[in-house]
């Protein structure tokens, strides 16, 4: 395999007929001790170059990472730097690059595509912000569900689809509680008080009426007389404040001005299949901001019609929580898969996603290679970098 040509952070490779390359697979350009990592994301099938005198094929990569140094050799943000004259150019193993210390505790996800190979993580690394997506990946959700709970970690789930527990294995799902949102359980009022200009603000809410809102909050929370309805009926009486109203009201099915939070334990359910949209985000955000599980998933993201969907990634990402979201792709002309592609995975996030137009697809044609046992993870633990997986069995957590 040879570099052909570079442009910005795409980089055309020539590869011999015979060589097996994957939409996917990572490859190092190495020049002494310092190298770039690419994704191949498209193969021209059709065409044939001369290569060194022989035929060959065309491919299409993407510069993601840098690396320093020599054996032990650290991956970081490519800072811009390419080989002048590549002396080596291979395959590597995204479990190579972006696995964890291996004096930890290591979890499998995956195997790497069209590999034996088990793409394994540390718990450390796994605390992170990291989106799942493909045509199963709940499924996905609910293997790694399972594995955390076997490790005696925390574990919340939201379930929007109301489907999650069927998906865990039965060994494990009676150790799972299930609630349903706004029949078995509620949120307190008074626990809300973080999260209310974040919710207001996901949904468009001006900064008058959220200022609005957040004087009466304190105001009746202060006197000790806080109430839901309190609150509606002192806003209800300000000028220009119907629709607001009208949106707070549909927040009743899941709130109580009740003080006592029930104990939902170590591993727990939330169906949010019943509730209206701003209600189970509500719901996503108090436990956001308790902070009182160690991982938190939440599958069929779609499902809550967030408006102001860069506001909630921004939101997601500033918490950096260990939150599992899974965005799924079961529909060719998903709007949402646009979203995905340019709020979720174009990072790196500690920039923020400042520059979200024109729409960027460094990852869609990722998405769209996906077989229906294949999912893509990008977040933190994989430096940014979308890692093509297949389906765990069950052996492999199971032991």
């Amino acid at each position: 395999m040879q570099v052909k040509s570079k442009r910005g952070d795409e980089v055309r490779l020539y590869c011999d007929l015979e060589e097996r390359v994957e939409i996917g697979e990572l490859i190092e350009i190495s020049e002494e001790d310092r190298s770039v990592v690419v994704q191949i994301l498209d193969i021209e099938q059709d065409s044939e170059l001369i290569l060194s005198g022989e035929k060959g094929r065309e491919v299409l990569a993407k510069i993601r990472l840098e690396g320093i140094g020599g054996e032990s050799r650290v991956y970081k943000e490519w800072s811009g730097w390419f080989p002048s004259t590549p002396v080596l150019v291979k395959k590597v193993s995204a479990s190579r690059i972006l696995a964890p210390n291996i004096w930890q505790e290591s979890l499998p996800l995956g195997y790497e595509r069209n590999s034996e190979e088990l793409f394994q993580v540390s718990l450390q690394n796994l605390r992170t912000l990291n989106i799942v997506a493909g045509f199963r990946s709940e499924n996905l959700l609910a293997t790694l569900a399972a594995i955390l709970c076997l490790k005696g970690y925390r574990v919340i789930v939201f379930d929007n689809t109301g489907r999650f527990a069927k998906l865990i294995r039965r060994s494990f799902r009676e150790r799972f509680r299930r609630f349903t949102v706004g029949d078995e359980i509620k949120l307190p009022i008074a626990e809300l008080g973080g999260v209310w200009r974040d919710f207001l603000s996901i949904y468009g809410w001006t900064e008058p009426l959220i200022t609005m809102f957040d004087s009466v909050y304190k105001s009746f929370k202060k006197s000790k007389s806080l109430s839901f309805k309190s609150i509606v009926r002192e806003l209800s009486l300000r000028k220009d404040t119907e629709l607001f109203v009208d949106f707070l009201c549909s927040l009743n099915e899941v709130l109580t001005d009740e003080h006592d939070e029930i104990n939902l334990g170590r591993h727990v359910i939330l169906d949010l299949s019943k509730c209206d949209s701003p209600s189970a985000l509500l719901t996503i955000l108090h436990r956001l901001i308790k902070q009182d599980y160690n991982f938190l998933l939440i599958n069929n993201i779609q499902a809550l019609h967030v408006p102001d969907l860069e506001k909630l990634a921004r939101l997601l990402i500033s918490k950096k929580d260990a939150v599992f979201i899974d965005i799924g792709v079961d529909t060719e002309a998903s709007v949402l898969l646009r979203y995905a592609v340019n709020l979720f995975f174009t990072g790196p996030y500690n920039r923020l996603l400042e520059d979200l137009f024109p729409l960027l697809e460094n990852e869609e044609p990722l998405l769209r290679k996906l077989s229906s046992e294949e999912f893509l993870i990008n977040g933190f633990l994989t430096k940014n970098t979308p890692v093509i997986l297949t389906m765990l069995r069950p052996e492999d957590f199971l032991g």
